[in-house]
């Protein structure tokens, strides 16, 4: 099979997410390790696995195997590409070894692998024995990643994994380093089960996250007392008649789930237990379903629920079918039809806020208001549909004003503190204001104008109508004496007879 440049060789291991496979990049032979995301994965959870191994790229230790590149094809939404390894998984590498003492430089390098993880924040999520590999150089190597973000989807986990998950995980989805802890002391319980009754065993496994050991390493300094301390648990096996072993061999039940209907939705927590555990179950409805209640050997409407394993029992999930949603069309209008667009139109489900916009296709448009179904003059606006509905922009044309002419004012008449760009704003008047007297409307104005013309020599305007240089031109009339006017006792001025002085020297 051929994925990009790589072709596989040969499948690892294949799961529910993933499939592990060799493979070599053509035309060169170089060998991989291809973590494939399977086909039928969600862009959602793909999305979320990307992220992870985002962050995990942050972890720059040796012991941390972690991938180089990722793509994704037509066929597969993502592939992680490892560098190749040449190594044996660690379970093979135990049983070649006395655990007693020998496992603990494992425990040591698995344990430190981890503490280097949970620094950067990262959580492994899934811990057991196949998330450890040792390579020819006799380092341990982390491997395995990729659960932790899909387990905080509630994605469906393998039976054999769901030992070793932390009730959190089970329960809640929650995923922390507690849940590694919890995780990492069942691996080693599974390895060197005589530590199954230590008060460590106890305290890593304690179903409160906040009572178990709070780092890996703590986890580890007590493991290490554990082991170099003198045993008493193989001391008592040892001293145990064939009937006592026998009789101290816990027994396991099975708990079956079953969904009904069958394509409903499905069940968390099925499959072998030890005697008197308490197993957490959880129903996942499928779209477009709703969980109801429990059948069988539980009962009640509690998700997630537990059951205690003191015989074989079945668990069964009835589900029920939700009622269709409605979906209403909207659609839209522009009047004129040239004058703009609308963006919003479309179908929804019901009760969806909707939201509308009107824009105009030029300057020369300009929105005015909505019709039809949507009575409004805001733009953009939103409203809920719960029918179908039509909706029209109306735009108006922007109206085309012309500017007056103004006036251009010359340069010299311009004061020297004002620029160009400002002879069209009011000036502030500057100086002492003017007295109503010195303006030239005013009464005395007036008078000051006649009494200065009185006293100066007036200009004819030809000298066709002058007499001779000697002669005296007196204003006449009534016997040569000017009349005063009316008011001439009221104001106290007088009018003078004025002789015209030589017109021409």
């Amino acid at each position: 099979m051929n994925i990009g440049e790589y072709e596989t060789t040969t499948t690892l291991k294949n799961d529910t997410v993933y499939q592990w496979v060799e493979a070599v990049e053509r035309n060169q032979n170089n060998k991989f390790i291809l973590q494939i995301v399977q086909p039928d994965i969600s862009q959602e959870i793909t999305a979320t696995i990307m992220s992870y191994f985002d962050k995990l790229q942050a972890v720059r230790r040796k012991g941390i195997w972690i991938p180089t590149q990722m793509f994704s094809v037509t066929e597969y939404p993502l592939i992680l590409v490892y560098p190749y390894i040449s190594t044996v998984p660690l379970r093979e590498a135990l049983k070649q070894i006395p655990l007693d003492v020998d496992a603990l430089k494992w425990w040591y390098q698995a344990s430190e692998r981890l503490h280097a993880l949970h620094n950067k924040g990262i959580v492994h999520g899934r811990i057991s024995l196949n998330s450890f590999v040792i390579a020819a150089d006799e380092h341990l190597y982390l491997t395995d990643f990729g659960y932790a973000p899909v387990l905080e989807l509630g994605l469906e986990v393998l039976p054999e994994y769901q030992q070793i998950l932390a009730p959190e995980i089970l329960e809640q989805q929650l995923v922390t380093p507690a849940a590694d802890i919890y995780a990492f002391a069942k691996t080693v319980v599974s390895c060197q089960p005589e530590l199954k009754k230590s008060e460590w065993y106890r305290r890593a496994t304690d179903s409160n996250p906040k009572s178990r050991f709070q780092r890996i390493r703590q986890l580890f300094e007590n493991l290490k007392e554990e082991l170099s301390s003198d045993s008493d648990i193989e001391e008592k096996n040892i001293a145990k008649s064939p009937k006592e072993q026998e009789s101290s061999i816990i027994p396991k039940y099975i708990l079956e789930v079953k969904v009904e209907p069958s394509e409903a939705g499905k069940i968390i927590g099925g499959g072998s237990y030890p005697a008197t555990e308490k197993v957490s179950v959880k129903a996942i409805p499928s779209s477009g379903w709703k969980f109801d209640a429990w059948s069988g050997d539980l009962t009640g409407q509690g998700n997630p629920t537990t059951v205690t394993m003191d015989d074989n029992k079945s668990a069964i999930a009835l589900f029920s079918k939700l009622p269709a949603k409605k979906h209403f069309t909207l659609t839209v209008g522009v009047e004129p039809e040239d004058a703009g667009s609308v963006r919003g139109g479309g179908n929804y489900e019901a009760d969806t806020q909707v939201s509308v916009i009107a824009q105009a296709n030029s300057k020369k448009w300009r929105f005015d208001h909505w019709e039809g179904d949507l009575c409004s003059s805001e733009n953009p606006t939103q409203f809920v549909i719960d029918s179908h509905k039509s909706v029209v922009a109306h735009f108006v044309k922007v109206p085309n004003i012309e500017k007056e002419p103004t006036a251009t004012i010359p340069g010299w008449a311009n004061s020297p503190q004002t620029s160009e760009q400002n002879v069209n704003k009011p000036q502030q008047k500057q100086g002492p204001s003017i007295p109503k007297w010195a303006l030239p409307n005013s009464p005395q104005a007036h008078l000051d104008a006649k009494q200065q013309e009185s006293e100066t020599p007036q200009t004819l305007d030809s000298p066709l109508d002058l007499p001779s240089d000697e002669t005296d031109v007196t204003q006449t009339k009534k016997n040569d004496q000017a009349v005063l006017p009316s008011s001439e006792s009221e104001q106290g001025i007088s009018y003078q007879k004025t002789k015209l002085g030589k017109a021409f020297h």
